[in-house]
């Protein structure tokens, strides 16, 4: 989508012809008359690649899943048991476990039997109500001399905008600034029940990402209260 766009800007923008489009991106004249004839690439139909392997036995294993069709769910054949059955009764065919796991699974999806999902976990966030925070380090040249200073980092989920504050060190009234600094750069705010205290502690020790409960101090407690807020550690 992006080539095509760049295809498409270059030839009304730029060089204005086919073959100097072509040339520069490196792609074939063909390609170029594509995009210009429509923003949109199209699907690619892909060709299915010959099995020599599977080709012999795919009746065979074929007739065990579609009889599993009709068998209660604990006697079905499993991927191993049918490269089992496989080993005994076709020896005439060497073919490897692996190849017999990625047809299996191919066919139950295809036949709808029962195959292990594919997990996915939308990553969706109400606006100003959570965000990350982390520290890394970068070089920097300062007074002509490199030094490693700590950046602290944080994001807004919602909308993904960035706040970055280097520091010499990090330490805990840092950590608490750069909180401060980047809530007044995104233009938000902690809370509205104040619970003034003088630490933060830990919620929890996960790695990705970590929960802290975090009690302000100074003047950032005047005007907030002890909240949740994710960390990447």
């Amino acid at each position: 989508m992006e080539l095509f766009e760049e295809l498409r800007r270059e030839y009304e923008f730029g060089v204005g012809s086919i073959a100097g489009v072509a040339r520069k991106f490196g792609v074939h004249r063909r390609l170029v008359r594509e995009a210009l004839g429509c923003a949109i690439p199209q699907e690619r139909l892909s060709k299915g690649r010959p099995r020599p392997k599977t080709g012999a036995v795919a009746g065979f294993i074929d007739g065990m899943l579609e009889a599993d069709r009709r068998a209660p769910r604990k006697q079905r054949h499993t991927a191993h048991r049918i490269w089992v059955r496989l080993s005994k009764e076709r020896r005439e065919v060497h073919i490897a476990e692996a190849t017999v796991r990625q047809y299996v699974r191919e066919r139950k999806r295809a036949m709808g039997l029962r195959t292990s999902p594919q997990v996915y976990i939308p990553q969706q966030y109400a606006w100003g109500e959570e965000g990350q925070v982390d520290w890394y380090e970068a070089d920097a040249d300062l007074d002509g001399e490199r030094e490693t200073l700590q950046v602290f980092a944080m994001r807004a989920m919602a909308s993904g905008a960035p706040f970055h504050r280097a520091y010499p060190r990090a330490t805990q009234q840092t950590f608490l600034e750069g909180h401060e600094l980047g809530f007044q750069y995104l233009g938000g705010y902690v809370g509205d029940r104040c619970q003034e205290a003088s630490s933060f502690s830990w919620a929890s020790r996960a790695r990705s990402p970590s929960k802290m409960r975090w009690r302000p101090t100074w003047p950032l407690a005047a005007a907030s209260s002890r909240c949740l807020i994710r960390m990447g550690v």
